[in-house]
């Protein structure tokens, strides 16, 4: 059995946006996060059984986010403040087990399950074509008669899918002449997740699988190894994030969306433009130990 608390700072610094004038704050505090985590692990079935579980709990304060406000002469500026906090809990466990009947077999497992909400966020910025009806309802600017912000308290992490694991097994089997034929496969699952931190309805990198598979030859004494490796092997495109903008009918017609208003203008809300992570991918790997191949 474990258990901790814990308590960390990112440091604070100054934004590089908005106003640089004399008697002017462009700086932000540091973030700081409490918490704690307890579980245990355990060997089981004569050490063929190793299974670790956690729970834990943090909270953060005086996040570090990128928000709108107003300087000290009324300018509107994106920037980083201080501007959030939120709370995250969540059990985490993995297991190992080797199969006695299977000489050479070890099956692994692990789930997550993950909670990560703003508990107070109510600068959040607010997508290109947002409303007032959409939720873009805060900061209300004066001079362009529109808001500016919009209040996502209760919204999810960026990234912070509830639900992830993954599944895997292992074999090796010995060979003639001291070699070993390793092979692995595993798979691995993450349920939704937000890739802006807007929070739009369609910002959203949906549940998905990973399959990926190896097979090796591994020489005596472990003095080098032969491996072809796949990962991704299902092509599953995915991102972890996104920016939007108004990419297709920003010109001289249409320049800009309308954002803050009870209405949309002609050039309607933003699009998207997501990074993916990489396809799938398929290589061989020879590694080598020099100190090994040279022993007499």
């Amino acid at each position: 059995m474990f258990g901790a608390l814990k308590q960390a700072y990112k440091s604070g610094s100054f934004s590089t946006t908005g106003v640089f004038a004399p008697g002017f704050d462009n700086s932000f505090k540091d973030e700081k996060v409490q918490g704690g985590e307890a579980g245990f692990k355990a060997r089981l079935l004569d050490g063929r059984l190793m299974a670790n579980a956690a729970a834990y709990y943090y909270v953060y304060d005086d996040m570090q986010v990128g928000a709108n406000s107003f300087d000290e002469r009324g300018t509107l500026a994106m920037r980083v403040l201080n501007a959030a906090s939120s709370e995250i809990y969540g059990i985490e466990m993995d297991a190992a087990y080797v199969v006695d009947a299977v000489e050479g077999l070890t099956l692994r497992a692990a789930l997550n399950w993950n909670e990560a909400e703003f508990d107070e966020f109510e600068s959040g910025l607010c997508w290109g074509g947002q409303r007032i009806q959409d939720g873009c309802d805060q900061l209300y600017d004066a001079r362009s008669r529109l808001y500016k912000a919009q209040d996502i308290s209760g919204g999810d992490l960026l990234r912070a899918p509830e639900w992830s694991g993954n599944v895997g097994i292992d074999y090796e089997r010995p060979l003639a002449n001291g070699m070993t034929l390793v092979v692995g496969v595993s798979t691995t699952y993450s349920d939704d997740y937000y890739t802006s931190i807007t929070l739009r309805d369609d910002m959203v990198q949906r549940s998905y699988f990973k399959h990926s598979a190896s097979i090796a030859l591994r020489g005596p004494d472990d003095g080098w190894m032969a491996e072809l490796i796949g990962n991704n092997l299902g092509n599953e495109i995915v991102t972890g994030n996104c920016i939007h903008g108004n990419y297709q009918d920003g010109g001289p017609v249409f320049p800009t969306v309308v954002t803050g208003a009870s209405f949309r203008g002609p050039a309607g809300v933003d699009e998207l433009l997501c990074l993916p992570d990489r396809g799938r991918a398929v290589w061989m790997r020879l590694t080598l130990r020099p100190s090994v191949l040279t022993k007499k």
